[in-house]
């Protein structure tokens, strides 16, 4: 019998195999299919720089999700200068308009891209497209890391009760939800070395965990990482010490405010601020497997 089923399991991962190959198969195709429009309809062709002025919304919005009015707004208000500057001190040293550069990095966000592909879109060398894309990354990194690891002030006291009676008009269980909290592992090429760090043995790949914490209004108010992607939820939750600065906005009791929690997976250690489902078994109540199948179902609000 075990003979059997080692079989059954190993043509099923074959099986698996061939569907994955057929599905990179696919995206090479698509991918070949979208650099040779590229080629014929925008920059390299003729060797200029894509003019994203001269863009229709519809296009705009499709490569950038921003119309090119909304891509100088946006641009202005992130407080870049009208020209952005690279590789600084260097001889390589260059500038480009903010708007450019912002659509340059959005690109490469918005859909995964060679840079080959951003190169035969922009009509700009590869390298140079590596370099405006990290650098626009460090910038912004620099200037909102402490909004990106956790934004205290979108939990201010007004918020978060706003947050509680979306999650309840939506059917939660429980009261005083105000958001949802969950971690994410991304694959990445098996590593020549330490290979047991980034191994998850739950999905059978390596990768990077990152963890992040959703309010109902779909903002992510807290993005920790990368982690190992061996590590476990929990201890990821631990070491992003993320529990601690919640603690500050979500309990106020000791000013006679109201307790307010996040929900998350079973993989979580559960607190006053921190809700996860029933524990499931033969033993389960039917209430708690009903209450443990709505809050799966509830996720952001808009």
């Amino acid at each position: 019998m075990s003979q059997i089923l080692y079989l059954y399991a190993t043509i099923r991962t074959y099986e698996d195999y061939i569907n994955i190959l057929e599905e990179r198969l696919n995206e090479e195709d698509e991918l070949l299919a979208r650099l040779e429009h590229n080629e014929t309809n925008y920059a390299l062709h003729n060797r200029q720089t894509l003019d994203i002025s001269t863009l229709s919304n519809e296009v705009c919005k499709s490569l950038f999700r921003f119309t090119f009015r909304e891509l100088k707004m946006v641009s202005r208000a992130l407080g870049f200068p009208e020209k952005v500057s690279f590789r600084q001190h260097t001889r390589q040293h260059f500038s480009l308009d903010r708007h450019l550069a912002l659509a340059i990095m959005l690109r490469r966000l918005a859909y995964p891209s060679r840079l080959l592909d951003l190169e035969l879109l922009f009509g700009i060398n590869k390298a140079t497209i590596g370099t405006v894309y990290n650098t626009m990354i460090e910038i912004l990194n620099y200037n909102y890391e402490e909004g990106i690891t956790f934004n205290a002030k979108h939990l201010h006291s007004f918020n978060l009760q706003r947050f509680a009676e979306a999650t309840e008009r939506k059917g939660s269980c429980f009261t005083g939800v105000i958001g949802f909290v969950d971690g994410t592992l991304n694959g990445v090429a098996r590593p020549s070395e330490f290979q047991e760090i980034l191994y998850n043995g739950h999905v059978r790949y390596h990768g990077l965990k990152y963890q992040g914490i959703v309010t109902p209004d779909g903002i992510t108010v807290s993005l920790s990482g990368p982690f190992a992607g061996a590590m476990h939820d929990q201890a990821v939750m631990v070491s992003s010490g993320i529990m601690n600065d919640l603690r500050k906005c979500l309990d106020p009791r000791e000013t006679g405010g109201e307790l307010y929690a996040i929900y998350g997976d079973p993989a979580y250690v559960e607190s006053d601020i921190l809700i996860k489902p029933f524990r499931t078994g033969a033993q389960m109540h039917r209430l708690d497997k009903e209450a443990n199948y709505v809050m799966s179902k509830l996720s952001v609000i808009s």
